[in-house]
């Protein structure tokens, strides 16, 4: 049974997000329902423990670095974080665009590994957390389930339109999400920032379970038509060394793929955009 007083602090810390990294006490308590009393003794325990940091001017909260030093923990001791680092690096640097590694976690995709091009930078920790109706990797997830699985995500799901480009029409997203399923990645034009293009490829386990999606993102310099063709080809390649490196071998397994939560079989991912 949850001990009440710890589903609380941690609900705390679950309202903190990148578009929301500070909040006020009178905030927490509108969105947990509590007196304000109640949230700001759980606060300062918080605090105490570095779980939390507050703002002395504003007096507003913000994640502590215990919070982060927690993330790292996790982002550093993964083992797909460790079987991906170098090839998702050698991917980075041979297409000259930003790689990442994302997991499926409570519905979202979370960030535990990325390669930044342009800066020559490696990191490990953990996030952020992204939709997955409107990223390449959460699309990735979401293509894999079934249409009653997909219609139910979407049921329960509130759909933010974060630029112009966003899909928010769930038939639209569906017939996206089947085009990804058929092609084996999946992609993102300008629909979670403007100027950003991403595709997303499966990351499968010795099991042909897909644990992870590997993505290469372009922006906002345009990323050339041309060019398309290319990174995907690279994409696929860099996702298929990563696999392989966490034991996936197609000629061991059947034809289908299982999902990594038994809900579905995973078709064969096809030549042109699938792995081989």
């Amino acid at each position: 049974m949850p001990i009440q007083s710890v589903q609380r602090a941690i609900d705390i810390l679950s309202h903190f997000s990148l578009s929301r990294p500070s909040l006020g006490i009178a905030e927490l308590s509108a969105f947990m329902g509590l007196p304000k009393t109640t949230v700001h003794g759980l606060a300062q325990t918080l605090l105490k423990n570095r779980l939390l940091q507050q703002d002395p001017e504003t007096r507003k909260y913000r994640l502590g670095f215990k919070a982060f030093e927690l993330g790292a923990i996790v982002g550093n001791t993964l083992e797909i974080n460790r079987k991906a680092a170098a090839p998702l690096y050698a991917l980075a640097r041979r297409t000259r665009l930003d790689a990442r590694l994302a997991i499926w976690d409570g519905g979202t995709v979370l960030i535990t590994l990325g390669a930044g091009f342009r800066s020559q930078a490696f990191f490990s920790e953990i996030g952020p957390r992204m939709p997955a109706y409107c990223s390449a990797s959460g699309r990735i997830f979401l293509a894999h389930l079934t249409v009653d699985e997909q219609r139910d995500y979407l049921a329960r799901t509130k759909i933010r339109r974060y630029t112009p480009f966003t899909i928010t029409d769930p038939d639209h997203l569906l017939r996206e999400l089947e085009r990804a399923r058929a092609r084996g990645y999946a992609v993102n034009r300008e629909e979670l920032g403007l100027g950003i293009i991403a595709f997303a490829t499966p990351v499968v386990d010795r099991a042909g379970a897909i644990v992870a999606a590997v993505s290469l993102s372009a922006g906002p310099d345009p990323l050339p038509k041309k060019r398309e063709r290319g990174v995907i080809d690279a994409l696929v390649k860099g996702a298929m060394i990563i696999s392989r490196e966490l034991g996936y071998f197609p000629e061991n397994l059947g034809s289908g793929i299982t999902h990594p939560q038994g809900e579905s079989q995973l078709t064969s991912l096809r030549e042109g955009g699938g792995m081989k």
